[in-house]
C-alpha cells in the first residue's frame, strides 16, 4: 500500500492507500507468525547440504514450514516444489 502511495506525487491519490493501511494491520494481527527456530535452522543447513537449487530465503521459509508441519501457501510453487517433503499449494491458481 505504501508502494502505491509512493507511485504518485499527487497527495490526493495517496489518500486511499493510506486509509487502507490500518485494515491491513488488523488483518495481519489475527495471524500467527512462526519464527526461525533452532530446529528450522538445522533443517535449513541440511537442505543447503543437499544442494537444493532454491534461494536462501525460500529454503528458510521451507524449513520453518516443515518443522511446524505446516502447509505452505505460495504462488512460487516452482521454486518450493524442489524441496523434498515440503507440503506446498498455490491457492491463487485456478
Amino acid at each position: 500500500m505504501a508502494r502505491q502511495a509512493h507511485r504518485t506525487r499527487d497527495i490526493h491519490q495517496q489518500i486511499t492507500p493510506y486509509e487502507r493501511l490500518p485494515e491491513l494491520f488488523d488483518f495481519l494481527a489475527e495471524w500467527d507468525i512462526i519464527s526461525l527456530s533452532e530446529t528450522a535452522a538445522d533443517l535449513f543447513a541440511e537442505l543447503r547440504r543437499q544442494k537444493i537449487r532454491a534461494g536462501s530465503q525460500d529454503l528458510k521459509i521451507a524449513a520453518i514450514a516443515m518443522t511446524e508441519d505446516a502447509l505452505l501457501l505460495s504462488a512460487n510453487h516452482r521454486e518450493f516444489q524442489k524441496v523434498p517433503g515440503l507440503r506446498v499449494e498455490n491457492w491463487l491458481r485456478e
